[in-house]
């Protein structure tokens, strides 16, 4: 399986077999034992493979299905344009319905936070995806302040407003 899914993930990123060995600093012949499942990989070499695809252990090895390791600002604005793509106008002519980007907390002590897409649709209101925005005990969060505070101007210029769960509920509960 392991061999099965670094030959895949190889050859998703345009890669040649020389290409990755040179990037994880293997021989170019190991590397093909390692696609062709003729030897095993040390933790070290596992670390480096998953560096340079850009993929979790988890993916790499088999255990899950999805690639998606590290969450980057692309991520955030993905799930912006999400609601901004819903923006259209009544018969009426009026605006879109309110459109949140709600940040909450995923567990109780503020340990895990999200941010997620709300709409209010005929006066309810719809969930739209999550993206994870903090992990205390997690390296996967790509995203500096500078691009942060680019992200929620880019929400506000968009009508997007922007609120924390406490005070969404209060005010639309």
């Amino acid at each position: 399986m392991f061999n099965e899914r670094l030959k895949e993930i190889r050859k998703l990123r345009k890669m040649t077999q020389k290409e990755v060995a040179a990037a994880i600093n293997y021989a170019e012949r190991a590397y093909q034992a390692l696609e062709a499942g003729r030897c095993k990989p040390s933790f070290d070499t596992l670390i480096a493979l998953a560096d340079c695809f850009n993929v979790s252990l988890d993916y790499l090895v088999g255990r899950t299905k999805s690639n998606e390791n590290r969450i980057t600002i692309k991520d955030y604005y993905e799930l912006a344009d999400e609601l901004i793509a819903t923006d259209t106008l009544s018969e009426q002519g009026t605006s879109s319905p309110p459109k949140y980007i709600v940040i909450s907390r995923f567990d109780d002590v503020g340990n895990s936070v999200m941010l997620s897409a709300i709409e209010k649709k005929k006066g309810k209101y719809s969930f739209g995806g999550y993206v994870p925005f903090f992990e205390a005990s997690s390296k996967q969060l790509q995203v500096n302040f500078d691009e942060l505070f680019e992200f929620f101007e880019y929400v506000q210029k968009n009508n997007i407003n922007i609120i924390f769960d406490g005070q969404f509920f209060q005010d639309n509960g």
